[in-house]
């Protein structure tokens, strides 16, 4: 079923995506200069949280995010039928996998990822807001999303989509990195 057509490039819903397509779409990762430093003040009388905006010394890079386990999890989310890919022709040249969270009624953005050649063209914008639009149909109260406090591209490309900064865990991730950049996770979230 064709979604939306924009210049060549058609965006689908999909319930497959193979490793030929997962090469198409290219690396899952991401170069920031700038992080969002989580500061918590805990008192009896109040709980604080702040996110301040700060430059790192060196930009902070992750590759290849996707292992073999997450490629068999997008397989299983894909078939529910909540996915959308963007094509030029028959190549595929974007992809957002969501699924649904029935025990809040909301639906999950659980990857994004446009071909690098196919920046900056709003195709990344497209696929949210097709998500957005299969989200309204089926009768969801939002959509989320949830990345890193590191990854300042895509937390400034969610609010551009219209998402809020909605909680965060200061423990999600197990910081791995001798660098010590200590990610958080940073939950987003449109209602609709």
């Amino acid at each position: 079923m064709i979604l939306a057509k924009s210049k060549m490039i058609i965006f689908k819903q999909i319930i497959e995506f193979s490793d030929l397509e997962q090469k198409q779409v290219g690396n899952f990762g991401y170069k920031s200069d700038y992080k969002y430093q989580v500061n918590k003040k805990e008192s009896l009388e109040l709980i604080e949280f702040s996110l301040k905006l700060v430059k790192l010394e060196k930009p902070y890079k992750k590759d290849n995010l996707i292992n073999t386990e997450e490629s068999k999890q997008y397989k299983n989310i894909l078939p529910l039928g909540y996915s959308v890919a963007a094509y030029d022709k028959d190549d595929i040249v974007g992809i957002v996998i969501a699924k649904p969270l029935t025990w809040n009624n909301t639906l999950s953005i659980i990857q994004i990822q446009v071909n690098e050649t196919y920046r900056n063209e709003n195709i990344g914008y497209k696929l949210i807001d097709e998500v957005i639009t299969l989200a309204t149909k089926n009768n969801f109260r939002a959509v989320v999303a949830e990345t890193q406090n590191t990854n300042f591209p895509a937390i400034s490309f969610y609010r551009k989509c219209g998402f809020e900064i909605d909680g965060i865990d200061l423990s999600l991730y197990k910081d791995n990195n001798s660098t010590a950049v200590n990610e958080i996770a940073i939950f987003m979230k449109i209602k609709i």
